[in-house]
C-alpha cells in the first residue's frame, strides 16, 4: 500500500456517520443497570448529608415533604436511563 493510492488510512468496518454501531440493546442494559445503580448511591448520600445538616427536633410536618422529595426524587434520573435503555437497535 502506497501513499499515492489514496488509501493510507484504515477503513472502519462500519459507516462513520452512525452513532455508535456496536451499542446494542444488550449493551445499554447493562451500562443502564450501573447507571441506575450509581445515580441511587449519589442521591441517598446527597439527600442523607442534607438530612444530617437539618437542625434537630424539627417536627414532622416540616420533615414529610423532605421525605417525599428525597424518596420519590431518584425516580426521574432511573426514568430517563430506563427510556434510554428500551430504545430499540
Amino acid at each position: 500500500m502506497s501513499v499515492g493510492d489514496g488509501e493510507w488510512y484504515a477503513r472502519l468496518p462500519y459507516p462513520a456517520i452512525d452513532p455508535l454501531p456496536h451499542m446494542t440493546q444488550r449493551n445499554r442494559k447493562l451500562i443502564g443497570v450501573f447507571l441506575i445503580l450509581g445515580s441511587i448511591m449519589a442521591w441517598v448520600s446527597v439527600f442523607t448529608s442534607v438530612y444530617l445538616a437539618l437542625p434537630a427536633g424539627l417536627p414532622p410536618w416540616v420533615l414529610l415533604p423532605y421525605f417525599v422529595v428525597a424518596g420519590m426524587g431518584w425516580l426521574f434520573p432511573a426514568m430517563w436511563i430506563i427510556r434510554w435503555m428500551a430504545k430499540p437497535e
